[in-house]
């Protein structure tokens, strides 16, 4: 898709600000978990299509999400890896957009993490918690994985009495 040329069209023709929801919306690049920000804009973004955007077409809608995405975003949309027909989607571009910003797993790391948690203030069930999540990132399998949550739990835990039960 050539973008210069739509986004051109867009301006010209369909008077893309003319919504407040489409002024108000913004992707910011800066943020420390992009993939939950990115969701968050993704949910903001599709009410707006379904709402004020409702009867523009999928070519048009790629265009909004473009000029909101910023300049970087449509510098990393330039790299992407879509098929020129799936660029007119909205669904598979915010799919790459997605994929583009998910975190790439490091289970060494997720293992250091996971293995420095301690229960802290929090209550037994926010630490149990915490380890779940935790170890979810850490390639630990079905059973190995609750062999290492209960292990956390006994090096972890504040209470002798909790750490004997275990």
């Amino acid at each position: 898709m050539n973008f210069k040329h739509c986004a051109s069209e867009v301006i010209l023709n369909i008077q893309p600000w003319n919504c407040r929801a489409c002024q108000s919306l913004q992707w910011i690049w800066g943020s420390l978990n992009l993939l939950q920000s990115f969701k968050k804009f993704r949910k903001h973004a599709e009410l707006i299509f379904s709402g004020a955007l409702e009867e523009k077409t999928d070519a048009v809608k790629v265009i909004y999400l473009l000029l909101w995405l910023g300049e970087q975003g449509r510098e990393i949309f330039e790299t992407l890896e879509l098929a020129d027909d799936k660029r007119k989607i909205v669904k598979d571009t915010c799919e790459a957009f997605e994929k583009h910003v998910q975190p790439k797993s490091n289970p060494v790391f997720s293992r250091y993490k996971f293995n420095n948690e301690v229960q802290g203030d929090s209550t037994i069930e926010q630490f149990v918690t915490r380890l779940k999540v935790l170890a979810r990132d850490c390639n630990f399998g079905d059973t190995y994985r609750d062999n290492m949550i209960r292990d956390r739990i006994v090096f972890g835990v504040k209470s002798q009495k909790m750490r004997r039960n275990y």
